[in-house]
């Protein structure tokens, strides 16, 4: 079965000419390259062009993979990419801090439970509303939970840039609260 294959051997068994491999890596990966996507752009049209834009990335760029084993972090490096690619078409006059209203909590749910809930939406729209380089590092490291090391390699920047974006993030929704 090879859903239960690792990265790794699945890219190697797709360039020795294993059609289905790159179709489990795909199944594996797109909630996580949709994710990213509709985390940066805020919108789910925009999330879709990117997810396809990014497999069709994948299929054809594949096999210039240096380290198979590391298709996780180079595919979310590509994702990060084609939304940075996004945004500058967008640039011209389009507001990042689109909110969508399926954000909004909508249950009947004990206090504590809409407080949190109302928290972790207020925290999400002032995390949205961060430029991307410190948006893509707190959502790395604090929704995600990858370390500084994994995050600077992913990016392509120093372990001390990713903790300097951090900071500055920190920073910025501090001041966002008050």
């Amino acid at each position: 079965m090879q859903s239960h294959r690792s990265d790794e051997s699945l890219v190697e068994a797709h360039l020795s000419g294993d059609a289905s491999a790159l179709a489990v890596l795909w199944t594996r990966y797109d909630g996580l390259v949709y994710g990213i996507a509709r985390s940066v752009t805020r919108r789910h049209e925009a999330a879709e062009d990117i997810r396809q834009e990014v497999f069709i990335t994948a299929m054809s760029r594949v096999g210039g993979l240096e380290c198979p084993g590391k298709f996780a972090a180079w595919l979310r490096t590509v994702t990060y990419n084609a939304c940075k690619t996004w945004l500058r078409r967008r640039r011209q006059g389009t507001s990042l801090e689109h909110i969508d209203e399926s954000d909004v909590p909508r249950v009947e749910a004990p206090a504590a439970d809409i407080e949190r809930a109302e928290t972790h939406t207020a925290l999400r729209r002032a995390v949205d509303r961060l430029d991307l380089d410190l948006r893509q590092v707190v959502e790395l490291y604090y929704y995600e939970g990858y370390a500084v090391a994994a995050i600077a390699a992913m990016i392509g920047v120093a372990d001390t840039t990713v903790k300097w974006r951090l900071h500055k993030a920190r920073e910025s929704l501090r001041r966002l609260q008050t």
